[in-house]
């Protein structure tokens, strides 16, 4: 599903924040996240990376970059998204160690909104029958909890190459859609009143709570 190749979009209100956060950032690694899961068995490395090019398929997240023009900023989504990648560490005295030193590592990167990738999956095979599956994403495109709906679509998807049996179709809405429904909150007079409310809420807010005297 491309539903948007070629074609700007602005930035979401809470992607705008991390947008400046980035910029400002002088590491260009502070926004990014991670996570792994531990694989115990054989893993066919040809059906991992077909579920890795279907979930990207089906998601955009994987395949969104950044771009300005007239200090504006926006978004389109790339042809592809960035593959699977094998590390093997099954030849190092200690895998396990390797295997969090080489995410610390990763993770640690800059990331570059406009060239990516700003998704990357993993597979660190640390022995014949076990591996590590790391998930590095930048959280302009994903949060916590978008990375959990990702790792289980993922999943089924990855099942669904092994077993023959076809997965469930998924009911994302595409990121159009999302921002088209947060334009339209945004001209309602439903944002009117919250704006309200929040203003008249922190019009006076209380003093900040302090956990010792500042003065010892």
């Amino acid at each position: 599903m491309n539903t948007f190749a070629g074609h700007r979009l602005p930035l979401s209100a809470a992607q705008r924040e991390i947008w400046i956060a980035h910029h400002i950032d002088v590491t260009g690694a502070l926004h990014n996240c991670g996570g792994y899961v531990e694989i115990n068995g054989e893993v066919d490395e040809g059906k991992l990376a077909e579920a890795v090019r279907l979930v990207a398929a089906e998601t955009e997240a994987p395949r969104l970059r950044f771009a300005t023009e007239d200090g504006e900023p926006h978004q389109y989504l790339a042809e592809s998204a960035d593959p699977l990648r094998v590390v093997r560490l099954d030849g190092e005295r200690d895998p396990e160690r390797a295997a969090e030193e080489w995410m610390h590592a990763d993770l640690a990167r800059p990331t570059d909104l406009a060239d990516g990738p700003l998704v990357r999956h993993t597979l660190l095979r640390l022995t014949a029958d076990r591996s590590l599956f790391f998930l590095r994403y930048h959280h302009i495109v994903l949060d916590g909890y978008g990375q959990v709906l990702y790792w289980r679509r993922l999943g089924a998807l990855y099942t669904a190459q092994v077993t023959g049996v076809a997965a469930r179709p998924t009911a994302w809405a595409p990121l159009a859609d999302l921002l088209a429904e947060e334009r339209a909150y945004r001209a309602s007079d439903q944002h009117a009143a919250d704006r309200a409310h929040w203003l008249a809420t922190m019009a006076e807010p209380p003093e900040p709570l302090r956990l010792g005297d500042a003065s010892t």
